[in-house]
Protein backbone atom coordinates (compact mmCIF):
# COMPACT_ATOMS: atom_id res chain seq x y z
CA UNK A 1 0.00 0.00 0.00
CA UNK A 2 1.51 3.50 -1.09
CA UNK A 3 1.66 6.02 2.02
CA UNK A 4 -0.86 8.49 -0.02
CA UNK A 5 -3.48 5.42 0.17
CA UNK A 6 -2.23 5.29 3.61
CA UNK A 7 -2.83 8.83 4.57
CA UNK A 8 -6.62 8.98 2.92
CA UNK A 9 -7.63 5.82 4.53
CA UNK A 10 -6.26 7.67 8.33
CA UNK A 11 -8.07 10.78 7.09
CA UNK A 12 -11.24 8.28 6.90
CA UNK A 13 -10.83 6.90 9.98
CA UNK A 14 -10.45 10.12 11.50
CA UNK A 15 -13.52 11.89 9.88
CA UNK A 16 -15.61 8.27 11.00
CA UNK A 17 -14.83 8.90 14.19
CA UNK A 18 -14.84 12.52 14.87
CA UNK A 19 -17.76 14.58 12.37
CA UNK A 20 -16.15 17.62 13.95
CA UNK A 21 -13.46 17.45 11.97
CA UNK A 22 -12.48 19.25 8.88
CA UNK A 23 -9.18 20.38 8.02
CA UNK A 24 -7.04 17.47 8.75
CA UNK A 25 -3.09 17.82 7.93
CA UNK A 26 -0.33 15.48 8.88
CA UNK A 27 0.61 18.09 11.43
CA UNK A 28 -2.82 18.37 13.24
CA UNK A 29 -2.90 17.79 16.90
CA UNK A 30 -5.20 15.00 17.81
CA UNK A 31 -6.30 17.00 20.93
CA UNK A 32 -5.91 20.50 20.26
CA UNK A 33 -6.88 20.86 16.95
CA UNK A 34 -9.00 17.82 16.08
CA UNK A 35 -10.85 17.95 19.94
CA UNK A 36 -10.00 14.25 20.63
CA UNK A 37 -10.22 13.06 23.89
CA UNK A 38 -9.01 9.79 25.72
CA UNK A 39 -12.32 7.63 24.53
CA UNK A 40 -12.54 9.32 20.88
CA UNK A 41 -8.71 8.37 20.37
CA UNK A 42 -9.62 4.21 21.53
CA UNK A 43 -12.48 4.46 18.83
CA UNK A 44 -9.90 5.36 16.29
CA UNK A 45 -7.10 3.33 17.21
CA UNK A 46 -10.12 0.50 16.78
CA UNK A 47 -11.16 2.03 13.65
CA UNK A 48 -7.45 2.25 12.77
CA UNK A 49 -6.71 -1.31 13.55
CA UNK A 50 -9.97 -2.59 11.77
CA UNK A 51 -9.34 -0.78 8.62
CA UNK A 52 -5.91 -1.63 7.74
CA UNK A 53 -6.01 -4.72 9.23
CA UNK A 54 -2.87 -4.58 11.93
CA UNK A 55 -2.15 -4.51 15.44
CA UNK A 56 -0.32 -1.23 16.68
CA UNK A 57 2.41 -1.11 18.88
CA UNK A 58 1.93 -0.23 22.26
CA UNK A 59 4.76 2.03 22.55
CA UNK A 60 3.62 3.90 19.55
CA UNK A 61 -0.03 4.31 20.30
CA UNK A 62 1.08 5.36 24.51
CA UNK A 63 -0.04 8.99 25.04
CA UNK A 64 3.36 10.68 24.99
CA UNK A 65 3.86 8.82 21.66
CA UNK A 66 0.64 9.90 20.04
CA UNK A 67 0.95 13.75 19.40
CA UNK A 68 -0.49 14.30 15.92
CA UNK A 69 -1.91 12.44 12.76
CA UNK A 70 1.57 12.21 11.58
CA UNK A 71 2.31 10.10 14.54
CA UNK A 72 -0.67 8.21 13.77
CA UNK A 73 0.91 7.31 10.25
CA UNK A 74 4.16 6.61 11.46
CA UNK A 75 2.17 4.11 13.84
CA UNK A 76 0.48 2.48 10.80
CA UNK A 77 3.32 2.24 8.51
CA UNK A 78 5.43 0.48 11.26
CA UNK A 79 2.54 -2.16 11.84
CA UNK A 80 2.21 -2.16 7.89
CA UNK A 81 5.45 -3.17 7.78
CA UNK A 82 5.81 -5.88 10.27
CA UNK A 83 2.95 -8.08 8.93
CA UNK A 84 4.54 -8.04 5.55
CA UNK A 85 7.40 -8.84 7.26
CA UNK A 86 6.14 -11.30 9.05
CA UNK A 87 4.24 -12.75 6.11
CA UNK A 88 7.02 -13.14 4.34
CA UNK A 89 9.06 -14.90 6.92
CA UNK A 90 5.71 -17.14 7.46
CA UNK A 91 6.06 -18.26 3.76
CA UNK A 92 9.27 -19.18 3.42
Amino acid sequence: MKRNEIINKLIECIKSTNTHCNNITLDSALSEDLGYDSLLIVDLLVQIEDTFNISLFMEDISINNLVTVNDLLKAIMRAINDETLWFFIKAY
